[in-house]
């Protein structure tokens, strides 16, 4: 699912608000400030003008307003879920870590290989889209791209802001802890016994050639290759044809060789309506719970 607004207008930039320490004036109309929203109904915009309202009376400057306007917005736009965030992770994908360097040097919470482009609201993000056109990110613009911070609220502004340079691909995925849980959620070594015991189906989704040669495979384990290159389409065909099980409700175990694939292909498989789908991590990980 794309978080984006194509042909946006984003109000951070002097463009559309020539001068940030004017006050707000009934001039510039909510349907323009959130033009970046794409279509809104009717609802929405009486949400946003009630609030544009509120801002007006309250005199607040053209900086304070956008703040409090993309404060407001993040309590309206829902974040990316855990299935989301796995499948905009695909191979190429990059993380952005929107807070500022010394904040994200210090934060405990991180994810691997994120890339720290600060978005600075006081600047109205000016300085986050001078190191985009500078070579931060890739110049293909169907990049997959997430975002996140601390809470998730300069990741919105990111995104509008990528959005309207061309990028297309871009979701937020709110936090480090968020980003970081959807990718890891494994079974548990007594989860993978457990139910293994209980006649579980251990799936590989791996290439054939990778499985072979990695010489690890589970015993009685059944190979479905995840290809990332038709983004599991042929996967899900040979599911849908019967390579897997026709009893929906059984218990699966997927596993490749880091849990990524894995956790596509779960996604997939409760998509076709499989509930009992778990993400075993990888064939080593399943082979030691099993034999602990």
């Amino acid at each position: 699912q794309k978080q984006q607004r194509n042909n946006s207008e984003h109000f951070f930039f002097q463009a559309l608000l020539p001068n940030a320490t004017e006050t707000m004036g009934s001039h510039l109309s909510i349907q323009k400030l959130t033009k970046q929203f794409g279509e809104l109904s009717p609802e929405q915009q009486e949400v946003y003008q009630q609030k544009f309202n509120e801002l007006t009376a309250g005199g607040a400057s053209l900086k304070e307003a956008m703040i409090a306007i993309a404060e407001f917005d993040k309590t309206l736009r829902k974040f990316a879920t855990a299935s989301e965030i796995r499948q905009a992770l695909s191979p190429g994908a990059i993380v952005i870590d929107v807070r500022g360097t010394d904040e994200a040097t210090a934060a405990s919470d991180t994810v691997e290989g994120a890339r720290v482009i600060p978005f600075v609201p006081e600047d109205q993000g000016k300085s986050f889209a001078e190191e985009v056109q500078k070579g931060a990110l890739p110049e293909n613009k169907d990049t997959s791209i997430v975002v996140y911070d601390s809470d998730g609220a300069r990741a919105w502004m990111a995104l509008d802001a990528l959005n309207e340079m061309g990028y297309t691909n871009v979701i937020n995925g709110a936090t480090p802890a968020a980003i970081n849980t959807a990718l890891s959620q494994f079974a548990s070594d007594d989860f993978i016994r457990d139910t293994v015991g209980k006649g579980a189906i251990i799936l590989d989704v791996r290439g054939k050639e990778e499985a072979a040669n990695a010489g690890d495979q589970v015993e009685g384990s059944t190979l479905i290759p995840w290809v990332v290159a038709d983004n599991g389409e042929s996967f899900a065909a040979a599911v849908a044809g019967g390579a897997l099980t026709d009893d929906k409700e059984k218990s699966i175990i997927v596993h490749c060789r880091s849990g990524r694939r894995a956790g596509w292909a779960l996604d997939k498989l409760k998509e076709l309506g499989f509930p009992n789908v778990a993400n075993g991590c990888t064939a080593t990980v399943i082979r030691l719970a099993l034999q602990a």
